[in-house]
């Protein structure tokens, strides 16, 4: 009977895994406070740098002069791919930084829930090089793992279970770039990194036209919106592609931001929604005559899950307001 039980608990667990987004915040577009000056990463919870590089944190709230606003960052023009927020980081500079060790940025976060050892896991994420970028790198990698704090800005030495393809050198700076992969979990993975792990002696990098003149500028820049993880092969390459504009022609939720009162106007009759907030936990929210009373609903970014009869679920973001 135990033995039972302790299968459908594992079902169950698999099952919640594969129905929602295991990263937290996901698009960085909860925060506490506009960024205002580099290395503001953690303004982005539960994002935080595993080393003491600086990462930068990039919102629409931000002012142009602070050079950390959306779309017109310092580092070049670069609208989100979703929403309104962004983070970027170095990947790899060996020229302002001499050096024995070599300058490397990384972003992490704490996973949503531990990984289920045997179960095989998809990632999407979206990547973007900096106008000021003179080059470009082919190693844009991602690691799940256990807590790493590095006490210095050097590469942190790990072997990634998702890399970009070597010598495909992503050099667009013009539009956003899908990545993905795929891994076997071993069971022990509770954090992810982003960045590049390659050693230096092998890491290559590429000259890219029409970069800032500045020495600084001499080093991958990427910025980073939209990633995923999902034990479901399909819910990770839909999941971006399913957030439709709020004036769809069948569907329209409104007003956006909200503050107290979310109302939908729908084609449909026969419909049902869910609220989920950025970390995958469903919202209980009262729902009557195509109206939900999101009062109760901190200053956050959410997702309305929407589903027809026979039809997939579509997902709309909104966000709330006080």
């Amino acid at each position: 009977m135990v033995k039972k039980i302790l299968i459908l608990v594992l079902a169950i667990a698999i099952k919640i895994n594969a129905q929602v987004n295991l990263v937290p915040n996901p698009s960085f577009e909860s925060y506490s406070i506009c960024p205002n000056g580099s290395d503001e990463l953690y303004l982005a919870k539960p994002w935080f740098k595993p080393n003491t590089g600086t990462p930068d944190y990039f919102n629409s709230c931000a002012t142009i002069l602070s050079s950390f606003n959306v779309p017109n960052t310092g580092l070049g023009y670069c609208p989100a791919n979703s929403g309104s927020a962004i983070v970027g980081e170095v990947f790899y500079d060996k020229v302002t930084y001499n050096g024995p060790n070599i300058f490397r940025e990384y972003i992490a976060t704490k996973l949503n829930s531990q990984l289920i050892s045997g179960t095989k896991y998809y990632a999407t994420y979206y990547i973007r090089l900096a106008d000021s970028s003179r080059y470009a790198s082919d190693n844009v990698s991602v690691y799940f793992g256990d807590s790493i704090k590095k006490n210095s800005f050097d590469t942190i030495n790990v072997i990634p279970q998702i890399t970009s393809p070597s010598g495909n050198f992503l050099t667009n700076k013009l539009s956003w770039t899908k990545l993905r992969g795929s891994f076997v979990s071993n069971g022990a993975e509770k954090y992810m990194y982003i960045g590049n792990f390659k050693h230096p002696i092998t890491n290559d990098t590429i000259f890219v036209n029409g970069g800032g003149n500045k020495i600084y500028w001499s080093f991958p820049y990427y910025f980073f919106d939209d990633i995923c993880l999902s034990s479901d092969s399909i819910y990770c390459e839909n999941w971006i592609t399913n957030i439709k504009k709020f004036n769809s022609f069948d569907f329209r939720l409104y007003p956006n931001p909200v503050v107290s009162e979310l109302h939908i106007n729908s084609t449909s009759v026969d419909y049902r929604v869910k609220i989920f907030n950025s970390v995958g936990v469903e919202q209980q929210l009262d729902v009557n005559e195509n109206k939900i009373d999101c009062k109760s609903l901190l200053p956050s970014v959410y997702f309305l899950h929407y589903n027809q009869a026979n039809e997939p679920t579509t997902i709309y973001k909104f966000y709330k307001i006080e």
